[in-house]
């Protein structure tokens, strides 16, 4: 396993074909059915076995075996927060993507396939780096019940991988100026470590304080990744947002909330 994708409890591909279909999963993810999370590494199982009380002829299970897996993630302080919002949420069903380039999942009765239900998806103290290693979350997933996959499985091997469904990216925006007549901003995803240069007109709004949408001109970024919003009448107290989930470059991002303009 080198990638997982939670999902909710109540979603699933309508069919094996579905589920294979890279636009189907793209479509899941646009409106948070499914979220793929960050890459796994050191993943190792920690199965627990049944647990019995015999005496004489008489048996008696009094824990049933629980299949437990473990893997470490390598994240900084956003991307941990990120991924701890997923415990106890939800998103209690998981789909695997392994090395080989297969992807597991469950059959259901209706022809349709799901991820594996999970009790708990733990999330671990974020451990600080040393020396020879980086920073490391370690994520624990127990599986609600192991009979599920092997009772039910459904592996496919599509053309492509999970590097093809990157997820959503949050964008933040850092306000450079505002006047009367023009609104001056950066984006910036991954925590902000990568500047978004690549926003059209259709992915951003700017409302009134009233939250009225305005009719305004979009200019893309320069050189220096510096967008401008051409106007009238700008005040202090209007927002500019991203517009829901775009796809810019088989890329999704999402904003994380509306950058408050404080006119200069």
């Amino acid at each position: 396993m080198e990638k997982v994708a939670v999902a909710k409890d109540e979603f699933a591909f309508d069919s094996v074909e579905a589920f294979e279909d890279k636009d189907e999963w793209k479509d899941a993810i646009a409106v948070k059915d499914i979220v793929p999370l960050f890459d796994a590494y050191v993943v190792t199982n920690a199965n627990t076995e049944a647990t019995n009380y015999s005496t004489g002829k008489f048996t008696y299970e009094t824990a049933p075996a629980v299949k437990i897996r473990t893997f470490e993630a390598y994240l900084g302080f956003c991307s941990h927060a990120a991924l701890k919002s997923y415990a106890n949420s939800v998103y209690t069903r998981i789909f695997e993507f392994n090395n080989d380039g297969s992807i597991v999942g469950v059959n259901t009765d209706n022809g349709g396939v799901k991820g594996q239900l999970l009790s708990k998806l733990g999330v671990g103290i974020r451990q600080a780096s040393v020396a020879d290693k980086p920073a490391t979350t370690v994520v624990t997933l127990t599986y609600a019940d192991y009979n599920e996959l092997e009772d039910n499985a459904c592996v496919i091997k599509p053309g492509w991988t999970h590097t093809d469904i990157p997820g959503i990216f949050d964008v933040e925006l850092e306000l450079i100026s505002a006047t009367a007549t023009s609104i001056k901003f950066k984006a910036y995803s991954d925590c902000g470590s990568d500047l978004v240069t690549n926003l059209v007109a259709a992915n951003v709004v700017v409302k009134n304080a009233a939250g009225v949408t305005q009719t305004t001109t979009f200019v893309a970024a320069d050189a220096n990744g510096v967008y401008t919003i051409n106007g009238t009448a700008f005040a202090t107290g209007y927002t500019v947002s991203i517009n829901g989930v775009v796809i810019q470059a088989e890329i999704m991002y999402e904003g994380v909330e509306p950058l408050v303009v404080t006119i200069t």
